[in-house]
């Protein structure tokens, strides 16, 4: 909640930010899934949210330090759980993006430096997290392959799971009134 303050801080007023700030320290879901559950995923959500406020704070500012927290915060979270990865990958994906287009406006080697400063300090994470993980042949809980073929082979869950996606923001349990503001 304090990352989020903080974030929120930068961009709006302080009224305005621990109000926000309340509403999401309020909602059922966040307070269900609390740490003491064991979940996984609320660490993973910690990481994920401060990668993503410090990549923001890269593209209004610029300063490749904040991108590097960024990618630092999104290896901890595939640390955290394997499904971190595709988040780190939409991240690289985001970062990417934002290079190509302000490509113009940039020479080579500040392209370069950004680029690098995503990558280099998430491979030094990640790349002995990987080597641990396949030398102790800690199995992958999380996902089943990611292949075309498996792709295909479940293609037909895609509405199932994107209606219970859309049935869980039409309830208030799950998460109280900051679905309706």
């Amino acid at each position: 909640l304090m990352l989020f303050y903080a974030s929120l801080r930068r961009e709006f007023s302080m009224p305005l930010s621990m109000l926000y700030t309340t509403l999401l320290g309020s909602t059922p879901y966040l307070a269900s899934m609390a740490a003491v559950s064991g979940y996984a995923d609320v660490p993973l959500m910690l990481f994920l949210f401060g990668a993503t406020a410090f990549i923001h704070r890269w593209l209004k500012q610029g300063a490749l330090s904040d991108l590097q927290i960024g990618a630092i915060l999104a290896a901890f979270g595939v640390w955290c759980k394997r499904e971190g990865m595709v988040y780190w990958l939409v991240n690289l994906a985001a970062v990417l993006i934002y290079i190509i287009a302000t490509r113009q406006q940039r020479d080579r080697r500040a392209m370069w430096q950004a680029l690098c400063s995503f990558l280099v300090p998430a491979l030094v994470l990640l790349v002995p997290w990987f080597g641990f993980v396949s030398w102790y042949r800690i199995p992958n809980s999380d996902f089943v392959p990611v292949s075309v073929t498996v792709f295909w082979a479940n293609l037909s869950r895609l509405p199932v799971i994107a209606v219970h996606a859309l049935g869980q923001f039409a309830t208030l349990g799950a998460w109280g009134v900051l679905w309706v503001l």
